[in-house]
């Protein structure tokens, strides 16, 4: 058991040694809808992977499914490599089936895009379209610090993008956000999605 902890704490150690921002997400995406079972390793895979390309930048997706096996490595009998390589086969399947997914004109849109752009514009869609009573229809929050940790860039190079996917139309701003300062709570600023 005790290696079994160890092993945990160093798989995050080393998480936090080259993207610091994931371990953030790791805790808040990863660990508390995933549990790890023995035999099955896969079905989180099936599970996660979908749900991560809709909320990180897709350079990270296969990061925290290999922190997840390296967290949990002592309930699963396949290899590391084994895990990655089934990992990278459904993000390449997500990918195709996202685009898919997509009307024709959101899928014009999509392709006109950059990386960074691609990346923002299905995270913002993925916030709009998640069912919330207490918001109206295609609202969703973001500020700088998230989009920037989940993109893996700095909270400026973020607020940049946000600004770009207003300025082609994708978002407005419902209620501008409120930057922390000493004696200042942050606010996420709120968005509408109008494609």
């Amino acid at each position: 058991m005790l290696a079994n902890i160890k092993a945990s704490r160093e798989a995050r150690d080393l998480l936090a040694s080259k993207h610091p921002q994931l371990v953030r997400l790791y805790t808040e995406f990863i660990e508390p809808r995933y549990q790890a079972q023995e035999h099955a390793r896969n079905g989180f895979i099936v599970k996660a992977v979908p749900f991560l390309y809709r909320a990180v930048a897709a350079q990270f997706v296969l990061e925290l499914t290999g922190c997840f096996y390296d967290c949990n490595r002592a309930l699963f009998n396949d290899p590391r490599e084994q895990h990655l390589k089934e990992a990278k086969a459904m993000l390449e399947s997500v990918a195709r089936t996202y685009i898919e997914s997509l009307n024709e004109g959101e899928r014009s849109i999509y392709d006109a895009l950059n990386e960074q752009e691609r990346d923002a514009f299905r995270i913002c869609r993925d916030l709009a379209f998640l069912p919330e009573p207490e918001r109206p229809p295609c609202t969703f929050f973001m500020s700088f610090n998230q989009l920037g940790d989940r993109l893996g860039i700095f909270p400026v190079q973020a607020q940049r993008i946000m600004r770009q996917l207003q300025g082609y139309g994708l978002i407005v701003v419902v209620k501008k956000g409120i930057k922390r300062a000493v004696g200042v709570r942050g606010e996420a600023g709120i968005y509408q999605w109008m494609v």
